[in-house]
């Protein structure tokens, strides 16, 4: 299995926006037969939100030729 983390920095005042996008990238990718998983949400490290990661994702998919092939491309 291949997981694949993404972090992400919302600009001053924007983190509910940030939030939203997530949301809708996540319908977006809904019934994707080669996504077992997909996470998102505030980031909840202390120390990575000083430094700026206000959200991260995590999707989990089967190998990497789902990785090159599907995920990639969408």
């Amino acid at each position: 299995m291949i997981e694949h983390y993404v972090l992400f920095q919302a600009k001053d005042g924007r983190e509910r926006d940030l939030d939203v996008a997530l949301a809708e990238f996540d319908i977006g990718m809904g019934g994707a037969p080669w996504l077992i998983e997909l996470t998102y949400g505030p980031n909840l490290n202390s120390r990575s939100r000083e430094l700026g990661w206000s959200h991260g994702m995590l999707s989990r998919l089967p190998d990497m030729q789902t990785v090159q092939n599907e995920y990639w491309n969408h």
